[in-house]
Parts: structure tokens; sequence; C-alpha cells
């Protein structure tokens, strides 16, 4: 069973693949973990996209 609801995006699983572990995760950071995202989603999450809220 999976806590994980929805479709997963390319992002989501390089997020995935990269950091199994939630102490990794933390341990890379937002400013890392946000490059990734941005980088796999070829930038359509990007850095600068609008608040969330």
């Amino acid at each position: 069973m999976t806590p994980l609801t929805g479709d997963l995006g390319v992002a989501d699983l390089a997020v995935l693949e990269r950091w199994t572990d939630p102490n990794a995760l933390l341990k890379a950071g937002v400013k890392r973990l946000t490059a990734v995202i941005a980088k796999t989603s070829h930038n359509h999450q990007a850095r600068n996209g609008p608040p969330h809220g």
C-alpha cells in the first residue's frame, strides 16, 4: 500500500529514484531538490513559478 495518490510525473519519479530515503531527501536541501525538479520537468515546474497557497 502506498500513501501516494494520483498520477506520478517524470519529476516525481526522478525525486523518488534519487532520494528513496527521506533523510537523504532532507539532506539534499531545497535548492538541489528544486534544481532536479526544474531540470527533469524541462522547467514546466520552474523555480520562478507562481507561489502556492
